[in-house]
């Protein structure tokens, strides 16, 4: 709702499906003007519209706003229904999300970016604003593959892959493998994938021979089909090693060393 709009009265209604009752108890519905500016776009900008001021130059006090925006939210009832009240006339984007299932913006896309608004008039309700929701890990696609030891070729038993959408966080997936090296993540949904294969005892690495996770080659899953031969080789690394001392020249027993490779750091 606006701050501020004394007698707002336009709605939103809609019904959430694909929860089950567990999701129904902790599922909502949000809804934002869509002119409104977020946190980061307003702090960026000084009172005339500037970018944001260089360092050292003053900046002048904001004066009093009236447009100030906040969120309307409403619980979802057992039967999925919803009914946002009390808002202002204009464009909302407007988005349902439950506990364990991926939020999605109207009108169905999980792409705050590519929302649909919704305009509500002045003293009148929009209705069949609707969400499905899909919990998440419930995609039909996987990955599967092998790991190796680059040295002799021999399987790596219970090395750890996961896989994740880097532009959808929520939307992953991990395996452990077997004896013989090798892991299949199932419940995936479409999309593009950085896969990478870790173990204790050796160095990590992200699919495409990569180090990093900038350089990693992404693996694209279809559902239902599963996208295979992903396979790694990893190499143990080198060592290094030392003593620790005190001040006085002892030896300390207990003390931790770690290395971290310097982009890592940055």
């Amino acid at each position: 709702k606006r701050l501020g709009a004394a007698a707002d009265t336009g709605t939103i209604t809609g019904t959430v499906r694909g929860l089950d009752p567990e999701g129904y108890e902790s599922a909502w519905v949000m809804a934002w003007p869509a002119d409104s500016l977020s946190v980061d776009d307003d702090e960026s900008r000084n009172d005339d519209g500037d970018d944001e001021v260089g360092e050292g130059e003053p900046r002048d006090e904001a004066p009093p706003r009236d447009d100030v925006y906040t969120a309307a939210r409403a619980m979802v009832e057992m039967d999925g229904t919803y009914r946002l009240e009390g808002l202002a006339s204009g464009d909302y984007y407007v988005s349902a999300s439950a506990k364990e299932y991926e939020t999605r913006y109207y009108d169905d896309t999980t792409d705050p970016a590519a929302a649909t608004a919704v305009e509500v008039p002045e003293d009148g309700t929009v209705e069949e604003i609707d969400f499905t929701l899909v919990r998440f890990g419930a995609g039909e696609g996987s990955i599967e593959g092998r790991v190796t030891n680059t040295t002799d070729g021999h399987p790596i038993a219970g090395a750890i892959v996961h896989a994740f959408a880097p532009d959808r966080p929520y939307q992953y997936g991990a395996a452990e493998t077997d004896a013989d090296g090798s892991y299949r993540i199932d419940g995936l949904a479409s999309g593009r994938y950085v896969v990478e294969a870790w173990h204790q005892d050796y160095l990590p690495e992200f699919h495409g021979d990569a180090t990093a996770y900038e350089e990693a080659s992404l693996v694209e899953v279809i559902e239902p089909e599963s996208t295979g031969g992903i396979d790694f080789g990893l190499a143990t690394g080198g060592s290094i090693s030392g003593v620790v001392r005190n001040a006085d020249g002892g030896p300390v027993a207990g003390a931790f060393v770690s290395a971290t490779m310097p982009y890592w750091l940055d």
